[in-house]
């Protein structure tokens, strides 16, 4: 997702010969990011003795953890013991917290540690690029790609991509490939379709290395790092010869904030679409923001155009991700995600169940 935190003019960047030359974004080292964080005695000041006892259990066995992988245990070695750190994660979210602020202060000093060893945790809670569900970081999160710079670091990663709700993150893209493929088989001539805070648009290079017919994309983003990681990837993707010779892909820097400000004038820039989809984006919008946001965008499809919302459901890692790595979201469940849209909106998930999908028509 790319969260609206710079607002560009809506221009409209082309995927020439020097599209390979754009650089990506410095990966933050996790260790950095460690460093940055000032030791202290962690204090249990208006947090209650339950979420003392699921962090500190968390923390001595992360500790017993980064021992053995300094002494080069075999991560096999360490299964059960990472099985039992994704269980104390999750006990986390079954512990009432009334002082979110003081609960967060105290997971991190007890926590952060070891998990900002794990680069995912480390990029989220940095926020290089302003906000915590960046490209990079979702694009490492598709591709299971990371390196730490500890052993420890590793092995995070791995129990971090078990999180569930990292799964459904994942295969939510599996999802969205067939539900656009199914979209598009029905559309006659050239469909026109479109990604809203595309992110690193791991869908479309799914749609658009299987669709055996020319179609158009245009990837929309307030994140020039975003889009430039985008045209280099597309651009790198059809001289492999991994899409039809006939599709293009057209990349627009527009904010969301100027589709609510001015939406005439950015769907004169843009223009309308066959299919439109914004996954990753309406977890970051309260539901007076997203609700106005369905009804804008409901303007850019064509007759008979479909629009398709995605969003997290409450889950049972939202405490870690809140606190460790001050990744907070606005999760909802299906009927509150139905209740942005119109009446005959219909609702469906993707395979593990904790991201939902609006699917509205113009």
């Amino acid at each position: 997702m790319s969260s609206d935190t710079r607002n560009h003019g809506a221009d409209h960047v082309g995927l020439g010969a020097d599209t390979a030359t754009y650089a990506i974004t410095t990966v933050v080292a996790a260790a950095d990011v460690a460093a940055a964080v000032v030791p202290s005695p962690a204090r249990a000041d208006g947090v209650s003795e339950a979420w003392v006892r699921v962090v500190d259990a968390q923390a001595d066995l992360l500790a017993s953890l980064e021992r053995r992988c300094r002494a080069g245990v075999p991560f096999g070695a360490l299964a059960a013991d990472a099985a039992k750190l994704l269980s104390l994660v999750q006990a986390m979210d079954a512990v009432a917290v009334p002082d979110a602020e003081a609960a967060a202060l105290y997971a991190r000093e007890r926590l952060h540690r070891y998990w900002l060893q794990c680069p995912y945790v480390a990029r989220a809670f940095a926020k290089p690029l302003g906000y915590a569900g960046d490209y990079l970081l979702m694009d490492w999160m598709y591709d299971a790609d990371c390196r730490a710079d500890t052993r420890l670091g590793e092995l995070l990663c791995k129990v971090y991509l078990s999180f569930p709700v990292v799964q459904a993150g994942v295969s939510r893209i599996d999802w969205l490939q067939r539900r656009i493929a199914q979209v598009v088989d029905g559309i006659p001539g050239v469909p026109r379709i479109a990604s809203l805070a595309c992110g690193p648009a791991a869908e479309v290079a799914g749609v658009l290395a299987t669709c055996d017919r020319p179609i158009e994309v245009v990837l929309l983003d307030q994140d020039r790092d975003a889009l430039a990681h985008c045209g280099a990837r597309f651009a790198h993707q059809a001289a492999q010869g991994g899409m039809h010779p006939q599709s293009s892909v057209s990349l627009c820097n527009v904010a969301v904030r100027q589709i609510l400000k001015d939406t005439d004038a950015v769907l004169g820039s843009v223009g309308s679409f066959d299919l439109l989809w914004a996954v990753g984006l309406f977890d970051y919008l309260p539901a007076p923001v997203a609700t106005s946001l369905v009804e804008r965008l409901r303007r850019f499809l064509k007759p008979g155009g479909r629009l398709i919302v995605g969003n997290f459901a409450p889950h049972d890692c939202m405490a870690i991700m809140d606190t460790v790595a001050d990744w907070r979201l606005q999760y909802r469940t299906p009927e509150q995600l139905a209740a942005l849209g119109p009446a005959d909106a219909r609702v469906a998930a993707e395979p593990v169940g904790l991201m939902w999908f609006l699917e509205v028509g113009g």
